[in-house]
């Protein structure tokens, strides 16, 4: 194992698209998958066993799953850094709520490699990773559902 490694757990509520999502981010230079999981309670038990440095954690797990999780992990584990990651059609409320829990940031399932890359990596750091275009379209999406009273 490479100390200078990212050590990052997978959350990912898609369990048929794990090989092409674990090929698309061991491309990516500076990170080790230590695992890829597909519910809450299996990831807060592979916090446990593999140790991460980082969560990437899909905002699609059944109901607020993946909310629980950010919230229990950052609640208990601060040290562990953690991305959300969200489908292409950006579900606006979960991205906030994942905010809110703990979630330094968030990154949609098919942004390019680059910007998975630098998501991570930031994220990692303790900084913010926050999508111009995406973080527009949730606010905007927010913003339409404010009533002014």
């Amino acid at each position: 194992m490479n100390t200078n490694q990212i050590r990052v757990l997978v959350v990912d509520a898609d369990a048929s698209g794990e090989g092409h999502l674990r090929s698309k981010l061991d491309a990516i230079p500076g990170i080790e998958i230590v695992g890829i999981t597909h519910s809450q309670r299996m990831a807060l038990n592979q916090v446990e066993t593999t140790q991460p440095e980082l969560l990437l954690v899909d905002l699609m797990l059944p109901g607020y799953r993946s909310i629980e999780l950010i919230s229990q992990v950052s609640a208990s584990q601060p040290d562990i850094r953690i991305l959300a990651m969200s489908p292409g059609d950006i579900p606006h409320d979960k991205v906030m709520m994942a905010i809110r829990a703990g979630a330094l940031g968030f990154v949609t399932r098919d942004a390019s490699h680059a910007e998975k890359e630098e998501a991570i990596h930031q994220v990692h750091q303790g900084e913010h990773w926050l999508p111009l275009e995406d973080t527009y379209t949730v606010l905007g999406e927010a913003a339409a559902e404010l009533s002014i009273t």
